[in-house]
Formats: structure tokens, sequence, C-alpha cells
């Protein structure tokens, strides 16, 4: 940041990934009545959680109304200063400079604005609740609520209307390890926006080897799904590096503690998952009707013979493999194969999980109803679903891979962003219309990416990603 210390870029990364996803869901962010059960796991960060945003000059705001109104738009704002500033008020602010804002998971955040009249700017934001301090450094005025952010050099961000740096994100940690940093620069429409990142692995990342294990592909499986899927993701990243974290996930919600149980599980999802071919990759959508979450996986079977642990879960009435449970279903539809899937002696937990699983995570732990699962077969392509939903897409998408593919807005996008790069590992495709989620993790999806009640959302979002060295270059395309 030119003529400032590190401090003020000392908090690290970023707030305004907010405008990729703004409210993820069908335009309201307000908060639902609080349940004694718990709250959304979306709203847990963890405690290291920071963003560090490059904010537009206030003139180029004022040389672009109608591009920067629109991104207000679609996260709920309505007046451009408290959205760069975090007030109304912002006299004696330097108009040809860019603001800095910083946010942490603790709550704590900071604002440096550069300013030409310093004694005018203290004036004009005296009316702040006395929790935030204001601090002059070097031209710029400091506001920050909690504590402040510690000194260290921060390199530039990326160029852009806006930019951000993230690390610790919660939602970055999903796709990859929380200590990798995701920098993007955004560049804004009136329609939309476009975007140019990169993911970079952190010291010791094993998002370094994962990638390096990856297979660069065409792409195109995403656009198998039938429509009403309010996330696709296709990827030829190796599918067995999701097993690990799912385990323990599963252990975490399910309750079996046992190390030995946990690595059982591992194996039997390791096992399920190798039997991909990695060249063609996989994709996995997902559905939200009625507050609970429907998956549906595609992938192309591998060479060789059937593993014995999927052989045995094919003839055997039940199949157990540590907790896990699979008892064949008698009610499955012509052309499918089917199961129950539950957890013995389960003892579910909901706190730190999104409400949309706690539906899930009660069949898991009900040996008299499980989660369904079902499995279709076309032409040597694999087919599984896993929810209250699992027959009904499963034979969805198996038609469309005898018929043809049928892209939807952010479907299409994600095509044209695929022809934008080489080596092509990685595509994500949201639109958020279709989210059916409970209004509390609607709320806090919406939060966790910059939105307020009143937020529109974007219509679709869709994100390419190309291995490039050790990282990851990402393409972006959010359509409003």
């Amino acid at each position: 940041m030119p003529g400032t210390r590190a401090c003020l870029m000392g908090s690290r990364v970023a707030a305004v990934l907010a405008c990729l996803l703004a409210a993820c869901g069908n335009g309201s962010t307000a908060a639902a009545p609080p349940r004694e059960t718990g709250a959304s796991g979306f709203r847990r960060w963890p405690a290291d959680t920071t963003v560090a945003v490059r904010l537009p000059a206030p003139a180029a705001v004022t040389a672009r109304p109608e591009a920067f109104a629109a991104l207000l738009r679609a996260v709920g704002r309505e007046r451009p200063s408290a959205f760069l500033f975090g007030a109304d008020t912002t006299e004696g602010v330097t108009a040809a400079a860019p603001a800095w804002a910083a946010l942490t998971a603790s709550g704590a955040w900071l604002r440096a604005l550069p300013v030409s009249d310093m004694a005018l700017a203290r004036r004009s934001f005296a009316d702040l609740p006395r929790e935030v301090v204001a601090q002059e450094t070097d031209g710029f005025l400091v506001l920050f609520h909690g504590t402040m952010p510690g000194q260290g050099e921060e390199p530039a961000l990326p160029e852009g209307d806006l930019a951000l740096r993230v690390r610790h994100h919660p939602l970055l940690a999903t796709v990859a390890e929380s200590g990798d940093v995701l920098e993007i620069g955004l560049q804004l429409g009136t329609g939309g926006l476009d975007a140019r990142g990169r993911l970079l692995p952190g010291p010791g990342s094993p998002t370094t080897g994962l990638l390096a294990r990856a297979v660069a592909g065409q792409g195109g499986l995403a656009e198998f799904f039938p429509p009403g899927l309010f996330l696709r993701v296709e990827t030829t990243l190796p599918p067995v590096s999701v097993a690990a974290a799912l385990a323990r996930r599963l252990a975490r919600h399910l309750g079996f503690t046992e190390e030995k149980d946990r690595t059982t599980v591992e194996r039997f999802l390791r096992e399920a998952l190798t039997g991909a071919d990695p060249e063609a990759g996989l994709a996995i959508g997902c559905e939200a009707r009625g507050g609970e979450l429907t998956l549906v996986l595609i992938a192309r079977d591998g060479e060789g013979p059937t593993s014995p642990i999927l052989q045995k879960v094919r003839s055997d009435e039940r199949s157990s493999f540590g907790p896990v449970v699979l008892d064949r279903r008698d009610d499955v539809p012509k052309g499918l194969a089917g199961w129950y899937a539950w957890i013995a002696q389960a003892t579910p937990e909901i706190e730190d999980l999104p409400e949309c699983l706690w539906g899930a995570a009660a069949a898991l732990a009900d040996e008299s109803k499980g989660v369904m699962v079902a499995y279709a077969a076309f032409d040597g392509w694999s087919v599984v679903g896993v929810g209250p939903r699992a027959d009904t897409l499963a034979r969805a998408t198996k038609s469309r891979l005898q018929g043809g593919t049928a892209r939807s807005p952010g479907a299409e996008e994600l095509r044209r962003l695929r022809e934008e790069g080489r080596e092509y590992v990685l595509g994500v495709v949201v639109e958020p219309g279709a989210a059916d989620l409970p209004a509390a993790d609607l709320a806090a999806l919406g939060a966790a990416f910059g939105g307020v009640e009143g937020a529109r959302g974007p219509k679709a979002a869709a994100v390419a990603g190309f291995r490039s060295g050790a990282g990851l270059d990402l393409r972006i395309r959010v359509l409003y």
C-alpha cells in the first residue's frame, strides 16, 4: 500500500469474496431465529481467519457508478460509503486513493482510510462507538475494533477494481488446506463481474502434492447433471484425497472415536473412490430441497477388476466396514441398485454442522432408517446418489449420460472459462437460486460472503482452476 506502514496490512486477508456468492440463496440473508440445538456450522470460523481487501478509490466509484451500484445491490448495500468505509460520513477522506479493510474471525476489524485533512476526518468519525479506536499512520486514519492486527509486510494484491487475499477461511478449508492463500482481483461490470486469482499452497501444505498428482482434463462432466442442482464440481484432483477428510468429519459428527474405526472407514472410502478413472475425473452435484441435501456423483470406471470391497457391497445383503453398515434396499426403482447406510452405535453431534446436514446425521445414526444410497451404471460410467432424493437424481443423471448434456447458465459460463487456460483440473458452478436451504444456513452463507438483508445474490457463478507451478490459477465469472 503506497505510503503506509505494514501495520495497515498486518491483518492478512479478505472480506469481499462476499461478491462471489453474496447471498447464497434467494435474495435474503436475514438471520433466522436461534435454535436451541445449535447454530449453523457455516457461521463457525477458525480463530485465525483473517481477510484483507483493497477497496476502490472513491473517485473510481464516481467514475463508474453503475458497475459499483450493481455490486452493492448484490451484497444488499445501498450506500457506497457504508460499504467502503464502514461509516456514512467520509469528510476529509482522500478521493483519489483507495481505502483498505480487514476482518478477523474474532470480530476484530480494521479500516485504513487515506486522509487529506486529519482533523476533519477525526471529527467526521467522532460518533463511531467508543469501542472503535482511531490511530494515525502515514497519512492514513486507521479505525479498528478489537486487537490491532500485527506487524508484517504483505505483498501487493492483484490488479482490479477490488482485490482480496484470504487465509484460514472456513469455506477455503473445504476445498484446500486452511493455511493456503487465495488472492483475487475483480473487474466489475453492470451485469456481473470477472476475476482472476490464484491459490497458493502454504508451507508444507498437502495441496502441493494434490495438485502435482492431478491430471489435466477436458471437463464437461458437470453438464450431465439434471437441473435444480445449486452446486456442481468437476475435477481431476485425486479423488482419494477426500477420503481422510470425510472420515474425520463422519467420526466427529457420528461419534466413533476409536482410531481404528476412523482408519477403517477411511480405507473403505479410499477403496470406493479409487474405482474412478483419474484421467476422466469425477463430478459431484448437490441439490437442496426442503432444507436437506442430496449428492450425486459421476465417474468413469477405471480399468481392471472390481475391488474386493466393492464386490462385497454389491453381492452381500449387509456389508460393514468398521462402524459403517450398508443394508441392501428392496425398494429400488428398475435400473438401480440401492442401500441404506448407517453408523453402528452412533452418537450424533450437530455442533459445527450446517443445519442442512442435521437430517443426514440423524438418519445415519438410526439403524432402522439410514441414509439412502443409489447406484446406476451406463456404458462404463457410474452414478451414485446419496440422500433423500438419491434414486431420483441417480436416474436423472444416468438419463443425461445416455441422452446428452444440457447447460445451465452457470455451466455455460464454465465451458467458456475452460477455454481460457491450460492444465484444467477444477471447475465449480454455483447457482444460488436453486439452493432451498434452511434460513439459518442461507443467512450464515450470505454473511460469510459479506451479504446483508436484502442482498440479491448472483444468478450464477463459475470458477475454472488451471494447474500452474505449485499453485492453481483461477478464472471466475459471476452473473448478477
